[in-house]
This record gives structure tokens, C-alpha cells and sequence, in this order.
């Protein structure tokens, strides 16, 4: 991919991501039913439905194009041979792209020819029993798959690929893998089985966050970088009713016109350039005027249209502003208002719209073209109308041509745009409609988010739009280029452009077009290479691209068959199934020489996988992959099951503690004010400053450079109280509990769910070390220095007969410092059994072990702590509360009595200036760019990290490792024992009352087995009623 700068116009398509790649999605099925996934028939006699066995998906988003494949074994349960029947959905836009049969133990890779000569060879292996297998078009939106003979009791593993391109909003691009399909009545959704789902993502540009609209904290996301995500699913026995949705946002640094090329040998070339609008369409436009036409028909109950489309309507009509005004049209066989004329986007209008839709039920046939007209009268000479059409557009085919017409006579001034509802959803039409009405078209699934959706669909028409556009290519000889002629572009919404180059060289890209009445006209260069085989799967677009503008031409003219010999002869030269041309497979080369059927899709495949295994070779040479597959993999089913068992809470209990805590900052709160002699916002710090330094005349009040207010924070705070000052010490106090009530006394018991349990969502990616984090609740950060922090692990309980085993990793990051750093010293305490904060003491402060006392080694633990977080000695300073002097005197004690430490952090913080990145011992990279930074704070931030990222992110890498290993202990032995939270180095486990104590020392064996270290990993174990009491 190249990236050129267009100073004012482009900022650059949010789907740049030189490479989302490798998205690898897993979904393994036992005797999944065709709910699932599609239906499956025995054909040919006696009916029956064949069992889906394996069902495996990979997906490979790159620039925006993502290629589906999806693997799958059918078994014949029945005593005859059959011929299966599989008729399966594919999301908006895709079309399918490979068909594979595996024959003899070998794969078979298809070929795409003319429909119907397809369909007579495949008839005529029929007749011969042997092996043919076909792939066909039944609509627009569904394709079927045939195959004869699958003998008695016997299975058939197939590969379908299908290409879609993603749609990017505001840099946010969805991908969807349809699980909701309309198939048989009395097929069960639910799999019995096993679902996982496995992604990769890879970017050039940075990528902010990934997440599932549809299935929420059911996934598990890793983040490697800002270029590498991870993420997985797994359900077993779950409802499999939903499509599945994904989505991503990337960030853009700069603003440019994007470039993807695609050329093989002396062949001519293909490009894709993506346009996104820049600064000029960020501006508002005044109120506009909105009608929305709402299809209550028949078919819109199918698969929850109906609930979706007022949903997404309600989701909309929120977003208006004051100044707009609207009407809502519903249409079925005939149009009816529901204002009867246009109203202002009052809360009194949007509040009657929200009611009427929650009324509106569907009926009857359909008719659009009526709702149309009707809404085109609400055409205001001064004002812009958007007609927002709600729909599956599933309308005969006798009023299509209506539909063209309809749109063709509109009033100046009005555009038309689509949203098209639900799963079974007639894309080609709805888009073609906006299209030509100077509009957008857009697809909602189950598993969207309305809001989202609604929000980024009203920005793009509440700003300026760019029409009129045309672009030049001059220089490389570009010819072919869809789509033909531009569609308007919107704010957020990339506008892709495919077509063929025969001459490799610099191209001049001029742009023109209008913006509110204004000229816009650029210019610039850009290259197009004479060899680039890194992103093959444009050339599929531009096919597919070809083939429906086509396709919709000859509808609006002559009637599809015109366009007949130009489709078929692409979908051949392209592999792209269509509505006349089909998927064949036979059992072995020789046969298509037989009829003279030329290869060209195996050789395609095989290039095509060749580029999938350079990514995956990418990764590893990365060293990311053997962290993904040893540790990241692994784990998600393991934190997934955590997810689903959750931990029992005692709500009754943080009652109580709520009333008592509330009565203790009540009273804390009076005796603030009396020691202040007033009564003050206790929140604010400029209130507080004041009563403190000026009223109160305490000393070292200094106010802040930026704010010009007394400093009042928690250090400054400390300093008052430790002199002696009462109410500081008072207001430390209050501040510790009205958080502590707050945050989680009053938080946790609203996140419980129905079944009595915290369901919190463990994170692998917010943590850039690797640890595990985890929210809604963070668990992580429950107090446990203090006596009310502890108090709340009570409310973490085992129900009646069961029991909390609690196993606690001790001192698991100083051991890996020893063995990473090979401190003699170090390893001989630990090797001894030694407490190594009483070696520290007695080396620093030198006096015998014996004499150790507990200030001391409270201080030396401080150090141990310190030195791995890369403190310094003022750091070191303020946390013991001695001069900074003292504290350098402390550090350089340390560091003679364990030179393999100092000899570690030197060596450490050389390399990641070298390397610009640290590793952990099983691999992890953390990127460290600033430290090589001319700004000292960012360095000697960077060298901190340095120093700790690679023994945190190695005692991350135990507790995961540990985490996957007693998770398979657990199954095989004590199968009624839970995994249930792991906090910082703990490990919580629930189990029989009677069990607790095996579990308990399994755990343990696990833990300190998993990996051999040049000093013991120790674990201590308890068991009791709640956290707290097995924590001891």
C-alpha cells in the first residue's frame, strides 16, 4: 500500500490497514444443526437433514476486502447414498469466490464456467455415481451447494470462500459472519457443540480498539501493539441465533489519498485508491428536513426486521437536531403519516414518533413507489429533503423498474437514502436506489449497534458533501475503472475506486468536483508499480465491481440478459459465482481436460495462500506468533469459562457495610467542617486550598502552574498530616472511604447478575506487559492494604457446600529477576529459603538477619519492589519518606550487595535503545519508542518500562501458563472444582467442601511446575468459606 499526501482534500480511507490480516476465525460444530449455519438436506428421496460435523472459518481482511473461507464435514447418517443440498446465506455484497471438495483424501480445487453447461456435467457424474460437486447462485442474497454421492454413513469435507468488501464509517469497519438464517421451523438454533472464533488483526495504521457489537464480553481481546490485535469467542451448547459482529476503529495520522496495487508478471495491472473527506467536510449545514419511509409489510416480520427497523428508527430520530424538522411515511400496500406534515425535532415531536413506531406492526404486501411520491411532497423550496427509506426491499421484480423511474423524477434538492433491514435483504436494489438519488446505502444486522449506527449515519448528511466528483488518471494507462461515474462523497464515509493499469510509472490523480457551490480541484502523484503481488484480492473486486454495475445497467435498460456474455466471461476469467455462472468441481485434472476447463482458479488459490503463509511467516519472524499459539490461544477458552462461572457476591453484606461506612463518612464530614470552621465543597480542590493555606495558614501551600490553585493532592496531603495537622488526616481518611463505598461497597451488588454472580470481563489487551486486567468489575484494584479493602473480599463467597481456594504466587517477580538477572546472591536466598526482604535489610542497612527489624524490612521490601519498577531515588525518597540523598545511598547499597541486578538493568535499558523493544523470556515485545527520545521525561520513562516490562510481562506469562495448565488438571480430575478470578498472582478456585484440599495442592503442584527456573516458584494455598478467609 502507498499513502500520498492530497494537501486539502483526503484524508485517507479509515480501511488503509496495509494488512488486517490473517483474521482467523474457528468455528468448530459437533452435530451442528443447519440453524446454524445454513440448511442441509439429504435431496433425492425421503428428505432427512444431514449433520454438519466440522464447520471452520478463516477470514483474511486485507484493505478492506475480507475473503471468507469456511471449511466444513458433512456426515450421512442415513444407510443410502444421498445427494446434499446446502443452501447457505453470505453477508451483504460478498460473493463467492472458491469452492473446494475434498476427494479421495485429496482437495479438489473448483472452476467457475457458463451456469448451465455447469449444471449438465454435473447431471451427467450423476448418472455415472461418481464425484461432482456444484456451487450455484439462487438469488442475490443465498447460494446453493450440491453433492453426489455421499455414501451411507459416510462424511464430506468442502471449502466455500466468499469476498466481500467492508464498509469503513469514521475510520470503523464491521465485519459480519452470518449465524441468523431463516431456514426450516422445527431446525434448533442452539449448537450442541462447540463455537470458537479466533481473529488477528494486523494494520500500517494504528488501530484503537476492536469489540463485538453483537456478542459483547463473550470475546477476549488481546492487544500486541498498536499493528496487532488478537481476539476470540468460544460458546459450547450455545444459541447460535445471532449473527456474529466484529468491528474495529482505526486512527489516521495524516491526511492522503491511498493507493493498493496488484500486478503479476507483464500482466496489466489492478488498483484500488480509496477518497475520504477531509477538513472541507467537517463544517454543519443548516437544519434539514426528513422523511422516513418505514416498510411494514409482510416480509418484515422474517427474522426480527420489524424490531430492528424501529429500533434503528427510534436510534435515529434521537440524533436529530433542534432545527430539523421531520415525518415518518409507513408503507405497505398503501403509505400512510404520521403528522401529517412536517415537525420541528422537539421533544414532544420525537416522543410521539417513538410511540408510533412501537405500534407499528407489519402486514400485507408492499408497494414503495406510493411512499416515495408521498414523501417528495414534503419538498420545501429553501430546505434539502432526505427520504431515509427503512427496508429489506424485497418488491417484486415487476416493480423494479418503477422504483428506477420513481427516483429518476424526484424533486431537485432531495436525495434518497437506504437502510437496509435484517439478514434477508436485497442489497443490489437498495443500493442502486441511493445510489441514483445521490444518497448512501447502509445494512443493519441483529447484532449492531443502533445507536452507533444511527449516530454515524446522521453525521454523514449533517455536513457538507462533495458531488459532481470525476477523476483522472493520466500516465499509467488506466482503463476500466468502477465504478464508472462517482457517486457524491460523504463526511466519514470512503468512496473506493478499482480499475486496470497497463504502463508502471508515476500517474497524475486529478480530482474535481463541488462543495457547497465551491470548486474543488487537486492534483497529484502517485505510483504504480510494475511487480506488487501483496494484495491479490482487488483483482476479484474489480471484477465483482464490474459485474454489478453491469448487471444493474441491463435492468434499468434491456433487461439483465444483456449484459449476459460480459458477466460470464468475467466470472470465468475471476472465479466469481453469479446468476450465470456456477462452482464445479470434478474428481481429478484429467476430467477437466476432458472438458476442457482451464485451471485458472487452483492457480489463483494456490498464489493467494502462498501471500496468506508470508503473513503468518511475518508474524513469527516477529516472535508474536509463538505467543499467540503457546499462551494467548490457549487461554482464551480458559478465561471465557471464568467469564461464564462468575463468583458468588453477598449483597446482604456490602449492604451493611454501605450503612456502616456511610455513618463513618457522615461523621467524618462534621468534624472536617468544625476543624475548618465552615462548611466547603470537600470535592474541590480549590475550595479545599483555600480553607487550608489561607484560612487555616498551614505551610508549603504552592499553587499549580496550570490551574493557579493550591495544590491539595494526596501528597501534599501526607505532608500535613505527618506534621501534625488533623484535618488533613481526616479528609485522607473520608477520601479513602467514600471511594471504597463508591467504587465497589455500592457498585458490585448492581453488577451482579440473575443467578446471583459478579460476571467480570477479564482483558489481555489493556495491559501492555501482558498482565490480565479485568472490568465491569475491575477486579484488580480492591484495596487489600487496608482493613475496610479486605473487608470486601467477604463478600466474595462459595455457596453452601462448597469452598474459595485461594493460591498466591510468593515474591514471583523478584524470582524471575533472579533468574533473569542471575544474581548469585539472590538465587542463593531463594534456593535457601530465605526471606529475601530480611537479605535485602540486613545488606543495606548491614547488620546480621537476626537483627533485622520490621521497619527495616518494610523499607528493604520497598527497594526490592522499587528497583523492578525502575524507581529512582527521589521515587525512592518520597515512598520511604527520607531525603533523596539517603535514598541514592540506598540504591547503590543494593546494588553492591546484587550486581547481576545492576548488570541486568544496564544490559536491558542498551538493548531496547538498540532495538527499540524488550522480550520476555516466552517472547512477548514490548515497543518502547520513545527511548530514544530527545525529551528526558519520555526516555526515562521508556528505561523504566525497560527495566520492568520484561520481569512483569514473564510473571504474566507464568500466571497464564499456569492458568491454562490447572484449567486441564481441573477437568481431568476434579471436574466439579471452578476456575473462576485470578487477581495480580492469585489464582481463586471454587470446589466441593470435601475436595478442597486436593484441589488445593493440585493447584499448587500446577503452579509451581510450569516452568523450571533457576530458582523454586512457591505457592501458598488456604480454602475457606469467603476470599477473605482463604486468603488467610
Amino acid at each position: 500500500m502507498k499513502r500520498q499526501h492530497l494537501p486539502q482534500l483526503l484524508n485517507g480511507a479509515g480501511h488503509t490497514v496495509a494488512l488486517v490480516a490473517l483474521v482467523l476465525l474457528t468455528a468448530v460444530f459437533t452435530a451442528l444443526p443447519a440453524g446454524a449455519a445454513g440448511l442441509l438436506i439429504a435431496d433425492g428421496g425421503f428428505g432427512g437433514v444431514l449433520e454438519i460435523e466440522e464447520h471452520s472459518v478463516d477470514v483474511v481482511i486485507n484493505n478492506g476486502i475480507a475473503v471468507t473461507e469456511v471449511t466444513q464435514v458433512f456426515r450421512n447418517t442415513e444407510d443410502r447414498a444421498v445427494e446434499a443440498l446446502y443452501t447457505f446465506p453470505v453477508p451483504e455484497g460478498a460473493s463467492v469466490a472458491n469452492f473446494s471438495m475434498w476427494i479421495g483424501g485429496k482437495e479438489m480445487v473448483g472452476e467457475v464456467i457458463e451456469k448451465e453447461r455447469a449444471r449438465e456435467i454435473y447431471n451427467s457424474y450423476k448418472q455415472q455415481q461418481r464425484d461432482p460437486g456444484l456451487l450455484e447462485q439462487a438469488d442475490f442474497k443465498t447460494f446453493e451447494m450440491r453433492i453426489f454421492p455421499i455414501g451411507p454413513r459416510a462424511e464430506q469435507r468442502v471449502q466455500i470462500a466468499y469476498y466481500q468488501e467492508l464498509q469503513f464509517d469514521h475510520d470503523r469497519a464491521t465485519y459480519v459472519y452470518p449465524l441468523a438464517t431463516v431456514t426450516h421451523s422445527g431446525l434448533d438454533p442452539r449448537t450442541r457443540g462447540r463455537f470458537a472464533l479466533n481473529l488477528n488483526v494486523r494494520s500500517a495504521v494504528p488501530i484503537t480498539s476492536l469489540d463485538s457489537p453483537s456478542h459483547g464480553n463473550d470475546f477476549v481481546v488481546v492487544r500486541h501493539d498498536d499493528s496487532y490485535y488478537q481476539a476470540s469467542l468460544e460458546t459450547t451448547g450455545g444459541d447460535l441465533n445471532r449473527d456474529l459482529v466484529l468491528a474495529y476503529k482505526v486512527e489516521r495520522p495524516v491526511s492522503g489519498l491511498d493507493l493498493v496495487t496488484s500486478r503479476q508478471g507483464k500482466e496489466d495491472g489492478f488498483f484500488q485508491l480509496t477518497l475520504t473527506a477531509g477538513k472541507e467536510l467537517e463544517g454543519a449545514v443548516p437544519g434539514m428536513d426528513y422523511v422516513f419511509v418505514l416498510d411494514v409489510s409482510g416480509s418484515m416480520d422474517d427474522d426480527g426486521k420489524m424490531a430492528l427497523s424501529r429500533g434503528s428508527l427510534d436510534a435515529f430520530i434521537q440524533e436529530l437536531a433542534l432545527d430539523d424538522r421531520f415525518e415518518v411515511v409507513t408503507f405497505n400496500v398503501a403509505a400512510k403519516t404520521l403528522f401529517g406534515s412536517l415537525r420541528t425535532a422537539d421533544p414532544s415531536a420525537v416522543s410521539d414518533a417513538a410511540r408510533f413506531l412501537r405500534d407499528q406492526r407489519r402486514r400485507a404486501a408492499r408497494s414503495l413507489r406510493p411512499a416515495l411520491e408521498l414523501a417528495y411532497r414534503y419538498k420545501a423550496p429553501d430546505r434539502l429533503l432526505n427520504v431515509v427509506v427503512l427496508s429489506d426491499g424485497m418488491t417484486e421484480q415487476t416493480e423494479r423498474q418503477q422504483l428506477h423511474q420513481a427516483i429518476a423524477v424526484r424533486p431537485q434538492g432531495t436525495r434518497v437514502f437506504a437502510i437496509g433491514v435484517g439478514n434477508e435483504v436485497n442489497r443490489p436494489l437498495l443500493t442502486q436506489l441511493a445510489e441514483e438519488a445521490g444518497g448512501l446505502a447502509d445494512f443493519l444486522s441483529r447484532g449492531d449497534d443502533f445507536d452507533q449506527r444511527a449516530e454515524a449515519f446522521r453525521r454523514k448528511l449533517s455536513h457538507p458533501v462533495a458531488s459532481g466528483l470525476q477523476i483522472a488518471i493520466d500516465g499509467v494507462g488506466a482503463y476500466d475503472v468502477e465504478p464508472a461515474k462517482l457517486p457524491d462523497l460523504f463526511h466519514g464515509a470512503p468512496l473506493r475506486i478499482y480499475g486496470r493499469y497497463n504502463r508502471p510509472g508515476t500517474a497524475k490523480v486529478h480530482v474535481t468536483g463541488t462543495i457547497g457551490g465551491e470548486l474543488l480541484d487537486q492534483t497529484l502523484d502517485l505510483d504504480f508499480p510494475a511487480e506488487d503481488g501483496g494484495d491479490p484480492e482487488i483483482e476479484r473486486m474489480w471484477a465483482m465491481k464490474r459485474i454489478d454495475r453491469l448487471l444493474g445497467e441491463a435492468e434499468r435498460g434491456r433487461g439483465r440478459e444483456a449484459a449476459r456474455e460480459e458477466v460470464v466471461r468475467l466470472g470465468e476469467g475471476f472465479s466469481v459465482v453469479t446468476e450465470y455462472t456456477s462452482f464445479l468441481v470434478l474428481e481429478n485434472d484429467t476430467e477437466y481436460q476432458r472438458w476442457k476447463i482451464d485451471r485458472r482458479n487452483a492457480l489463483r488459490l494456490e498464489r493467494d495462500r502462498r501471500k496468506q503463509q508470508r503473513v503468518r511467516s511475518e508474524l513469527e519472524a516477529l516472535g508474536l506468533w509463538r505467543v499467540y499459539e503457546q499462551i494467548e490461544e490457549p487461554l482464551l477458552p480458559v478465561l471465557l469459562k471464568m467469564e461464564e462461572a462468575g463468583v458468588l457476591l453477598d449483597v446482604d453484606y456490602l449492604a451493611a457495610m454501605s450503612s456502616e461506612l456511610g455513618t463513618e463518612i457522615g461523621g467524618l464530614e462534621e468534624e472536617i467542617y468544625t476543624l475548618a470552621g465552615e462548611r466547603f465543597n470537600l470535592n474541590s480542590p480549590k475550595q479545599l486550598g483555600v480553607i487550608l493555606f489561607e484560612k487555616l495558614g498551614y505551610p508549603t501551600g504552592r499553587k499549580t502552574a496550570k490551574t493557579k490553585s493550591y495544590s491539595t493532592d494526596a501528597d501534599t496531603l501526607e505532608d500535613l498530616a505527618s506534621k501534625g495537622f488533623p484535618l488533613p488526616a481526616k479528609l485522607m481518611r473520608y477520601r479513602e472511604l467514600s471511594k471504597l463505598k463508591s467504587t465497589y461497597v455500592d457498585a458490585l451488588p448492581a453488577l451482579v447478575a440473575t443467578d446471583g454472580r459478579l460476571h467480570t470481563r477479564f482483558n489481555q489487551a489493556v495491559a501492555a506487559t501482558g498482565r490480565l486486567s479485568s472490568a465491569n468489575p475491575n477486579l484488580q484494584n480492591i484495596p487489600i492494604r487496608t482493613e475496610e479493602g479486605q473487608r470486601i473480599r467477604r463478600a466474595f463467597r462459595a455457596p453452601a457446600q462448597r469452598r474459595l481456594v485461594v493460591a498466591d504466587y510468593s515474591q514471583v517477580e523478584l524470582r524471575v529477576l533472579a533468574h533473569i538477572a542471575g544474581e548469585e546472591q539472590m538465587l542463593e536466598a531463594f534456593r535457601a529459603g530465605r526471606d529475601i526482604h530480611t537479605s535485602t535489610a540486613a545488606a543495606v542497612f548491614r547488620v546480621a538477619p537476626e537483627l533485622v527489624n520490621a521497619n527495616q524490612r518494610r523499607m528493604a521490601k520497598v527497594i526490592n519492589f522499587g528497583i523492578i519498577y525502575g524507581m529512582s531515588s527521589f521515587g525512592l525518597a518520597r515512598q520511604l519518606g527520607i531525603e533523596k540523598r539517603d535514598a541514592q545511598l540506598f540504591i547503590d547499597a543494593y546494588m553492591q550487595q546484587y550486581p547481576g541486578v545492576a548488570r541486568y538493568t544496564e544490559q536491558t535499558v542498551e538493548t531496547a535503545q538498540e532495538t527499540g523493544k524488550v522480550e520476555t523470556l516466552y517472547g512477548r515485545i514490548r515497543w518502547l519508542p520513545d527511548i530514544r527520545s530527545s525529551n528526558f521525561s519520555l526516555r526515562e520513562n521508556a528505561r523504566r518500562m525497560a527495566i520492568n516490562a520484561r520481569i512483569q510481562g514473564t510473571a504474566a506469562d507464568l500466571m497464564k501458563l499456569a492458568m491454562i495448565a490447572v484449567q486441564k488438571r481441573l477437568e481431568r480430575e476434579q471436574p466439579a472444582a471452578t476456575l473462576l478470578l485470578t487477581v495480580h498472582d492469585e489464582l481463586v478456585i471454587e470446589a466441593p467442601e470435601g475436595d478442597a484440599a486436593a484441589v488445593g495442592e493440585l493447584v499448587k503442584g500446577e503452579m509451581e511446575g510450569v516452568a523450571e527456573l533457576a530458582v523454586p516458584l512457591v505457592v501458598e494455598v488456604g480454602a475457606g468459606e469467603s476470599w477473605y478467609e482463604a486468603k488467610g
